[in-house]
Order: C-alpha cells, then structure tokens, then sequence
C-alpha cells in the first residue's frame, strides 16, 4: 500500500516538474506559415495551434514522405521566453494534401535549413528529419488558414 501512495506521490511531482519546465521556457504566442503559393507569410494566434515547441502535441504517428507534388510551407514557432523578447525559436516544414485534409509535418535533419535552429532549442534525434502526421486539432487549425489563402 505504502509502495502505490509513493509511486503515484513520485508520479504526480514528475508531471508537476515537467509542466514546470514547460511552462519556464515560455509559452508559443504566434506561428508564421510562409513559403509554397503563400502571397504573404499567414501569422497564426489560435490557441489551438499555439503548441509548446517543447512538446509533441502538433504530430502524430512516423510517417512516409508525402507526395512531392503537394506544396510545402515553413511553419515557424514564436515564443516568448521568460525575461526575454518574442522569437523565433522552431521551425518545421508542413504540408496539406487538399483531398483528403491530411497534414504532414516534417523536422529538419542535420545538414537542413533550420535544424541548427531547432537542435538550439531542442535536441529531436528520434525526428529530425523524419515526416509524421500532423496532430488532428494542429492540423485541423492550420489547414483552414493555409487552404484559405490559396
């Protein structure tokens, strides 16, 4: 009994850390998306697309490379770090395939435009370069703003 009361208290205080963490590094106040048939940069504010950088909550599951003849547009992340100015501070390149309303995420590899920037920020081994399905909410308050511009 003593054994389940410390390991939920040890859980509990875990999850209070990491939120803790998260929270120190400053939250995402604004996401620019540029680049494909884009005429100017779309600047996102909606709260459901205002993930932490420091989490995974924007992807789903690995995934292959989507169709190269889907356009692709740079997704930047601004945050606001405590005691600091506003900054761009992660990047990812994201794509929509218009039929089915699918999006994809991509994070830059070694050696790509933007990792050193985001390994600055975060070190992702297990998905620097690597594709995986956009996060339904993310993807669901991306696509409107992107597909509404073409």
């Amino acid at each position: 009994m003593h054994g389940m009361i410390r390991g939920s208290a040890l859980a509990f205080a875990l999850a209070l850390s990491l939120v803790a963490i998260v929270a120190a590094k400053g939250p995402t106040v604004r996401l620019v998306i540029s680049g494909a048939s884009l005429a100017e940069p779309v600047e996102i504010t909606d709260p459901k697309a205002l993930v932490h950088v420091w989490s995974t909550d924007f992807i789903g599951e690995r995934t292959t490379e989507p169709a190269h003849s889907l356009p692709r547009y740079t997704v930047s992340f601004y945050v606001k770090p405590p005691r600091s100015e506003v900054r761009m501070m992660y990047v990812v390149h994201y794509t929509v395939d218009p039929r089915t309303g699918d999006g994809f995420v991509h994070f830059p590899g070694r050696g790509e435009e933007w990792w050193q920037l985001n390994v600055s920020t975060i070190w992702r081994e297990q998905h620097d370069g690597r594709w995986f399905k956009a996060a339904v909410t993310w993807n669901a308050a991306i696509r409107s703003r992107v597909l509404s511009q073409l």
